[in-house]
């Protein structure tokens, strides 16, 4: 017996949009862990909300912000403004100056030998010294750098704990300032 092609290929669909809200339903009624509905994403958003109005409320009535006085410090200024860096950065390009005198200095010699396997081996060893010299420069930069940042952040805890800031927040991490202070003026006094 030979079926028709279009008697092989039946789809069921509902017919009726009854049928369909009915196969939507079951398929939202899945179990979640406790076994008692799909509450899984209710309560993550249930938790997020209550989260939000907590955080609204304590912040949002003032109350809070009278005991825990905010300070805001723009860092990226007073780290450009404070004298040690400045002076850091002045040590540094020297320092990459006589380095880039050495690099010629090295160029040189190995331009003027004539044999070509001292040449190579020249530089190679240029290649090397070059490589030591930079890494030495660098770690010592980023070694003072890391000891005035440490430096300029013991400032800025001392000031805010002289003035009563229960938080100090970076101004580049800040996207709304309500209730903060901006102390960066004051800070740059200070900080040398």
């Amino acid at each position: 017996m030979v079926k028709k092609a279009s008697e092989s290929k039946k789809v069921s669909e509902p017919k009726k949009v009854s049928e369909v809200k009915k196969v939507n339903e079951d398929a939202s009624k899945e179990k979640c862990c406790c076994g008692c509905c799909n509450c899984k994403g209710k309560f993550a958003a249930a938790l997020i909300l209550a989260v939000c109005i907590i955080i609204g409320f304590c912040f949002g009535c003032g109350c809070c912000c009278r005991k825990n006085k905010v300070a805001i410090v723009d860092v990226v200024a007073l780290v450009g403004k404070s004298a040690q860096v400045q002076a850091l950065k002045v040590e540094q390009e020297a320092k990459a100056q006589e380095l880039s005198a050495w690099l010629k200095q090295a160029q040189e010699s190995v331009n003027n030998e004539q044999d070509q396997a001292k040449k190579e081996a020249l530089l190679k060893q240029y290649s090397a010294e070059f490589a030591a010299k930079r890494e030495d420069m660098k770690q010592q930069y980023n070694q003072k750098l890391q000891v005035l940042d440490n430096n300029i952040t013991q400032i800025i805890v001392t000031e805010a704990q002289k003035k009563g800031y229960q938080l100090v927040i970076a101004k580049a991490y800040t996207l709304y300032n309500a209730s903060g202070i901006d102390i960066t003026d004051e800070l740059s006094k200070v900080i040398k």
